[in-house]
């Protein structure tokens, strides 16, 4: 497993080496921090989803989240073709 670039300064030495994305083969220059982006836009439906089922609240989820690509994803199109 490893700790996103973020949070692993927060961890001992022997952390960085053993756990950095860095030495992770496959995985490029991520941050490891996608979670962390996403919890804003994710606030907006907490409440809601305290009541909801399991399978409710995951399909609650997975709705929040293909939006929220989608907006970025049209949003970099915008950008581009401002270019």
């Amino acid at each position: 497993y490893a700790v996103g670039k973020f949070h692993l300064s927060a961890h001992v030495q022997q952390c960085y080496v053993t756990h950095t994305l860095n030495y992770i083969r496959g995985a490029g220059q991520l941050d490891g921090e996608l979670m962390e982006t996403i919890w804003g836009p994710l606030k907006g439906i907490v409440q809601s989803m305290r009541s909801m089922s399991f399978e409710h609240r995951r399909e609650a989820l997975d709705h929040q989240i293909r939006d929220h690509n989608w907006q970025k994803l049209v949003s970099c199109s915008t950008l581009h073709h401002i270019q």
